[in-house]
C-alpha cells in the first residue's frame, strides 16, 4: 500500500524562507548564516529538506528561527572579516 505523506505547501516554504531572510539579515549578510538557520529550522521538522517537512512541525519551525543565536564559530568569522576589512 502507498501511503502518501503530507509536505508543508510551496506557500509555507516561502514563509519559512523570508523568515530565514529576516533573521539572517539581522546578523549579517552571510551565506554560512543563511545556511546554519535553515538547517536548524528543516532539523526541526525531522526531514532533510523543506520539500520533505511535515506541516504538524512549521509552527516549531518558525520558533527555532525565531529563537536562532549566533554559533561562536559563526560570530568570531563575522568580527574577524569586519577587522581584516578594515
Amino acid at each position: 500500500m502507498i501511503t502518501i505523506e503530507d509536505h508543508i505547501t510551496i506557500k509555507d516554504q516561502c514563509e519559512i524562507m523570508a523568515h530565514i531572510e529576516r533573521r539572517a539579515r539581522s546578523f549579517g549578510e552571510d551565506e554560512e548564516i543563511y545556511s546554519d538557520i535553515y538547517h536548524m529550522a528543516v532539523r526541526e521538522s525531522g526531514a532533510y529538506s523543506l520539500d520533505f517537512a511535515n506541516p504538524k512541525y512549521l509552527y516549531a519551525m518558525h520558533e527555532a528561527i525565531d529563537s536562532y543565536e549566533l554559533p561562536n564559530y559563526l560570530a568570531e568569522k563575522m568580527v574577524e572579516r569586519k577587522t581584516n576589512d578594515g
